[in-house]
């Protein structure tokens, strides 16, 4: 049977975000290819007040969500953007910085919030990458649930992490590109 086309299951429930990379799978060995430098990213520099606007955007529950500067409290306070580049969620995807913070976007864009007991609001949805290995000759697809946690009296971002759950071998982009 064949499956459905990405296209046709972005609703309420679901939201899949595909981006092309070209960046090693999680647990690539470093002779599979070169590793991307870490962007810039946001300036949250020692000047940069917690409260400092990174970004915000309407959540799929038309709430707006800010993702601030924040700050960042060893050994594991903290919330913003220095809390989650403090513990280094979007190096222990093999991420640079510009793509965590898309994920983030699309994260609260296309899903819809759980309510947590603790005061937060988790959105947690799939991000998909699509590279070609040359080595191989055809195009992988690398799997993700991603989760951004929200305070909910106010919309700021806590925090936001990914785990990889799987690598697929597509062989060509169409096969990809279909949701399984």
């Amino acid at each position: 049977m064949r499956g459905r086309r990405i296209g046709s299951c972005v609703g309420i429930l679901a939201f899949i975000a595909i981006s092309f990379v070209w960046s090693p799978p999680v647990g690539a060995t470093d002779s599979s290819a070169s590793v991307l430098p870490m962007s810039a990213g946001p300036n949250c520099g020692k000047r940069a007040k917690i409260y400092d606007r990174i970004w915000s955007v309407k959540a799929h529950d038309s709430r707006v969500v800010f993702l601030r500067c924040g700050e960042f409290q060893p050994p594991s306070g903290g919330w913003g953007w220095r809390h989650i580049i403090g513990r280094q969620h979007p190096g222990q995807l093999g991420w640079d910085q510009d793509y965590f913070l898309w994920a983030m976007q699309q994260t609260v864009q296309g899903a819809d919030p759980k309510d947590q007991s603790n005061g937060t609001l988790l959105y947690y949805g799939p991000i998909l990458t699509i590279r070609f290995e040359k080595a191989a000759g055809s195009y992988f697809r690398d799997e993700y649930s991603f989760k951004v946690v929200v305070i909910r009296r106010n919309g700021d971002v806590l925090t936001a992490y990914g785990d990889y759950l799987r690598t697929t071998n597509c062989h060509t982009i169409e096969r990809c590109k279909e949701y399984p």
